[in-house]
């Protein structure tokens, strides 16, 4: 099935990955405190060309309540680092080649999205990525960002 799915609340798995192309590690709990979007995607995705520059458009639009995540699950680490400098993506990028943290999400459909609230409860999820989609993720990403504020 493509497409949202509101949800109830429940803790998302913490992880720790290597960050794509680099030496330092990303991890889920360094973020709490924020509102993060989480992203599972990979280069041969059609759609991920589109989202992703969406999402650095919103990390650079919200960057003091918001954090991106997305994690890439290409079996080929260089494919998915020539893909992000094409598209000039500098988000922060975990690289989960065996798909232990996709696993543990339950993400099998790319690219697969969660926003996780700043209590470390995932709040929504969303599958796949159609026309419109954008103004739908991006509402529900402001209602979260207006809870922080509460």
């Amino acid at each position: 099935m493509i497409g949202n799915i509101a949800h109830s609340r429940e803790k998302a798995p913490d992880f720790s990955l290597p960050q794509l192309n680099g030496s330092q590690v990303i991890k889920l709990s360094n973020s709490l405190g924020k509102v993060v979007y989480l992203d599972f995607w990979a280069s041969w995705c059609p759609s991920c060309v589109k989202v992703l520059p969406m999402l650095e458009q919103w990390q650079n639009q919200f960057p003091k309540k918001l954090k991106i995540l997305t994690i890439n699950v290409d079996e080929n680490e260089q494919q998915a680092v020539s893909f992000l400098k094409r598209l000039n993506i500098t988000l922060a990028v975990g690289y989960d080649q065996d798909l232990t943290v996709a696993r543990a999400y339950q993400a099998t459909v790319l690219p697969y999205s969660f926003i996780i609230n700043h209590h470390g409860d995932i709040i929504y999820k969303h599958k796949g990525f159609q026309a419109d989609d954008d103004k739908l993720l991006k509402q529900k990403l402001i209602e979260a960002l207006k809870a922080v504020e509460r």
